[in-house]
């Protein structure tokens, strides 16, 4: 197991047992966006892959917890996706409660992109 994940599994359980953290929400699901702009943000420890879409923000990454390691590359995904095309995003997102009454949220994480054929009527 990554190491990462056991410590916020960890610290997970820590702050739930606390009642500072409420709990960690995630969905999975499937959403059809076209893609207005292709976004990459270089940071010094890590960078980013952003998709600007007509249904709103989506980052290409791996799940945080693709324990599995069954998704596909982010690279390659945020590479054969093209500006103005329409897509069906998979993406993971999560939200976390806190007790105290905040609440958390992270873009949801594209994991794939399957092209939509687009047929005018």
């Amino acid at each position: 197991m990554n190491r990462n994940i056991g410590v916020l599994l960890i610290l997970a359980i820590v702050l739930a047992n606390s009642g500072c953290l409420a709990g960690i929400h995630a969905n999975e699901g499937w959403t059809e966006a076209t893609v207005e702009k292709k976004i990459v943000d270089i940071g010094t420890e890590k960078s980013y892959y952003v998709l600007k879409t007509d249904n709103g923000l989506f980052e290409v990454e791996k799940p945080l917890f693709d324990i599995f390691n069954n998704t596909r590359n982010p690279d390659i995904v945020f590479g054969e996706i093209e500006e103005g095309k329409t897509y069906r995003l998979h993406h993971y997102g999560y939200r976390v409660d806190y007790g105290f009454g905040s609440t958390g949220y992270w873009y949801p994480y594209v994991v794939d992109a399957v092209p939509v054929d687009v047929v005018d009527e």
